[in-house]
């Protein structure tokens, strides 16, 4: 009698300790997902500081300034409509300035869009690979369950 007791305890142990090990790997597993997760947040925290935001205006500014080159390049001729001010070379100039300030100013209008779309972007992309670590979280948890009741067999 006393042996068959003894070798109940010793199984109830061993399933125990197969048990307190499913758990303790799960909750390892865990951990680790919660890392991933708080990188992936860091990195977003990080792309959305200001110093990120004055360089995501400047290149939509950029941008914005290359796309009008070609414009600003065309040479005035005389043409059938004539220009605001007169054909004279001053009149010319004048209106060439005022066009050269009116991109300037729409570039940097464009510049401050670039912004919200470039941090849209970035958003989608870190909800996606934080979408991709919870996944892979839950159907590590859904995993649970069947570990023990394989451990209490």
């Amino acid at each position: 009698m006393l042996a068959g007791t003894a070798s109940q305890m010793y199984a109830s142990n061993a399933e125990g300790g197969a048990e307190n090990s499913a758990v303790a790997n799960e909750m390892r597993r865990q951990r680790e997902y919660q890392q991933r997760a708080t990188g992936l947040f860091n990195q977003s925290l990080g792309q959305s500081a200001p110093q990120a935001a004055q360089q995501q205006i400047q290149q939509g500014r950029q941008q914005a300034l290359q796309a009008g080159q070609p414009a600003m390049q065309m040479p005035y001729a005389a043409s059938t409509v004539p220009l605001p001010g007169g054909q004279d070379r001053l009149s010319q100039a004048r209106l060439s300035s005022q066009l050269g300030l009116g991109q300037q100013a729409n570039a940097n209008l464009q510049g401050y869009g670039n912004y919200p779309l470039q941090q849209s972007l970035k958003d989608m992309d870190i909800g996606g690979q934080l979408g991709v670590v919870n996944r892979e979280a839950s159907q590590s948890a859904g995993v649970l369950p069947a570990e023990l009741q394989q451990a209490s067999q």
